[in-house]
């Protein structure tokens, strides 16, 4: 490794480590604006498909997130440029990592080389790299995958709870009973007022029964008839 590369190593494993971190979310915060879309849509238009739909997204970006991320190299190029904006070093340092790369090595090579190392050897290469970290955006997208995958199975939660019936005091209400139509025969009552009650409804059958025995031993007089009885 050369001389040059070496003082720029610290600096491009930052830079790596902010890349890798800015693919990733770039990935996962496409991923989480479909999931995003698709929640909605199943809002709107109830399926019972969307939420897997949502969550295969949800799960293709963070594949597509760590891809992009391993794929991400150190770049010393980009690094030496990097320095040389921040300290304005008027391309000393990219031009030195171009001219060790020069074989055999001229003096001009070297002039260059070694004006280089004096001025990084005054500074610190790293410093390049402070104020660019993508954490930011990495939360972001973490964020936003967290509200897509709210947004895609809170609604299956709620709606595959059991619905509760309303109680507003029902139990407390007692039922009322219904008339029968079943003909019965009235024990004891039969020869009451001498005639067959036993093709008579049971409610029916004791008005009637109640009724003829007043009007015919009361004769229309009498305590057992006041009146209150009046004959047909």
């Amino acid at each position: 490794m050369s001389t040059v590369a070496s003082l720029l190593d610290s600096l491009c494993c930052r830079q790596r480590r902010a890349r890798r971190a800015s693919a990733f979310s770039r990935c996962l915060l496409v991923a989480a604006g479909g999931a995003i879309a698709v929640a909605l849509l199943g809002l709107l238009v109830p399926a019972s498909v969307v939420p897997a739909i949502g969550t295969g997204l949800l799960v293709a970006g963070l594949l597509a997130g760590a891809i992009a991320a391993a794929m991400c190299r150190k770049n010393l190029p980009a690094a030496a440029r990097d320095v040389d904006t921040h300290f304005q070093l008027a391309d000393r340092t990219i031009t030195a990592l171009h001219c060790e790369s020069i074989q055999p090595p001229r003096p001009v090579s070297e002039l260059q080389v070694r004006d280089a190392m004096e001025h990084l050897r005054a500074v610190d290469p790293r410093a390049a790299a402070r104020g660019k970290t993508y954490w930011g955006s990495l939360a972001a997208a973490i964020g936003c995958s967290a509200v897509a995958f709210g947004l895609l199975w809170l609604p299956v939660a709620w709606l595959a709870q059991p619905a509760q019936p309303a109680d507003h005091g029902a139990a407390l209400v007692r039922p009322v009973a219904q008339p029968t139509s079943v003909p019965v025969e009235v024990p004891g009552e039969r020869n009451l007022a001498g005639r067959d009650t036993a093709d008579v409804p049971m409610w029916l059958g004791y008005d009637r029964i109640i009724r003829e025995y007043f009007l015919d031993t009361g004769a229309g007089t009498g305590p057992a008839n006041d009146g209150r009885f009046p004959k047909e």
